[in-house]
């Protein structure tokens, strides 16, 4: 299914630029100014800093204030608490790579590592504030009800599944073996320069998705399908072109419904984004699964869409 659905995607985005080349181009362009005006100057430093932390093993001591609590509500370690904090505050997929990150350099066990991918990974705070909220809402007062959905949503996912990650941790599976703790690297420039290319690599790959996902969502604007299905297609490949059509499709209410619902997934784009900073798809990491990712979006999108239709009634 997954290969199928590669394949129908790659095909739509070469007939796309074959027969349309003008709106592919146009297309093209917003993917590139939203990488370059958005993600480049807001993820790149977040990204160089926490390599840093990761690196040096400095996130134990940045997050020590906040460790206690979350080991005794959702039993996660120092790293665990890095990964979680950077997940909420910086947004997708900065969430997935630090998960990731702590994993290879074994600061936070596979089960651990799985259970954060779940529900750490999500829109950042200045996209929904700026962007879906004052930008394309243009609702202030629906601030705190938006920011309450979309980071209550995958909390509560979070306390539910907790149980099952707690009984997963007590009796960890012996295969695969986790990564042993990799040593503290002394800070240098030399380790700043490993931190700064591997974050140059990643956001300039986040890039290259984020165009095709966007041309892809141009391509999705041309299918002759009515333009609430047209709406909600553009949404599913990528969020950010999606909302303003989903604005436009639907009054208001269901609009609202819709947003917080697509939104708390994230799109195609996302989840693309976060197998490839995640090294979900990498073989030889075989601890985190695409699937299991997968899943949890879905159990938090159905509880975005529950909350907000507790707020809409």
């Amino acid at each position: 299914m997954k290969k199928l659905c590669f394949e129908l995607s790659l095909a739509a985005i070469f007939l796309f630029l074959f027969l349309y080349p003008s709106q592919a181009l146009a297309a093209s362009r917003v993917g590139l100014h939203l990488w370059f005006d958005t993600l480049l100057p807001t993820l790149l430093p977040f990204m160089i800093l926490s390599g840093i932390f990761i690196r040096g093993d400095l996130a134990r001591p940045l997050v020590s204030l906040l460790a206690p609590f979350f080991k005794k509500a959702l039993m996660l370690s120092p790293g665990g608490t890095y990964a979680l904090l950077m997940g909420f505050l910086c947004g997708c997929p900065m969430g997935a790579k630090t998960v990731n990150d702590l994993l290879e350099r074994g600061q936070i066990a596979p089960e651990e590592a799985q259970y954060l991918a779940g529900f750490c990974n999500n829109l950042s705070p200045s996209f929904i504030v700026t962007f879906l909220v004052t930008e394309k809402l243009g609702r202030p007062a629906l601030m705190l009800p938006v920011l309450v959905i979309l980071y209550g949503s995958p909390l509560l996912f979070a306390i539910l599944t907790n149980p099952a990650y707690r009984r997963l941790a007590a009796c960890p599976k012996e295969t695969p073996a986790p990564n042993p703790p990799a040593a503290r690297e002394a800070l240098s420039f030399v380790m700043v320069d490993h931190c700064i290319l591997d974050s140059v690599l990643t956001v300039v790959r986040l890039g290259g998705y984020i165009m095709l996902f966007a041309i892809l969502a141009g391509a999705v604007r041309l299918l002759p399908f009515p333009p609430k299905a047209t709406a909600v297609l553009t949404a599913l490949a990528e969020i950010t072109n999606g909302i303003p059509a989903i604005l436009e499709a639907f009054p208001f209410p269901a609009a609202f419904l819709l947003l917080m619902t697509l939104a708390s997934f994230g799109g195609l784009s996302a989840l693309a984004q976060t197998d490839s900073a995640g090294g979900f798809s990498d073989k030889k990491n075989a601890h985190l699964s695409l699937w299991k990712y997968v899943r949890s979006k879905l159990l938090i999108s159905l509880i975005a869409a529950f909350l907000s239709v507790c707020f809409l009634l």
